[in-house]
């Protein structure tokens, strides 16, 4: 199931797929898109086994709404590696420059929605200095604000 060759690309709206899958038809997808924000809700279709990954350039949150697996990993490249069975209600965060990717054998079929944040495009309060943080990957955590 291996996906094709990198090919990475910036946030607009005729590129909506954050995310890419290895099996064409595997998934239902919708989108919406805004300046500087592209929300893709990805909804699996059936349980067989696939791979993923996202290639764009910009910053990606992923929230990880159900989907439990028999076995899989979740990966940001040179970060962190999970192999958690149950990833359901909870929250990634991949910045710019960091490779997301995984595979899974499911075992409910998940549901996420990924939002790609184009910094450069959203506006900032001056005083946040935005384009000048350095953010740091975290991988499948819990926000007790939403969840």
């Amino acid at each position: 199931m291996e996906l094709p060759e990198e090919t990475a690309g910036s946030i607009n709206r005729e590129r909506t797929n954050i995310v890419e899958i290895s099996r064409r038809g595997n998934a239902d997808r919708s989108d919406d898109a805004w300046t500087g924000l592209v929300a893709e809700r990805v909804r699996i279709v059936n349980t067989s086994p696939f791979d993923y990954r996202v290639s764009l350039n910009s910053h990606i949150l992923i929230q990880h709404d159900r989907g439990t697996r028999y076995d899989g990993e979740t990966i940001i490249e040179g970060f962190a590696k999970s192999a958690l069975k149950d990833p359901s209600k909870r929250l990634t965060f991949v910045p710019i420059g960091y490779k997301f990717s995984g595979w899974i054998k499911p075992r409910e079929l998940p549901r996420s929605t990924y939002f790609a944040i184009d910094a450069d495009s959203l506006f900032f309060d001056p005083d946040i200095r935005g384009p000048e943080i350095e953010f740091v990957p975290r991988l499948l955590f819990k926000d007790r604000t939403f969840f």
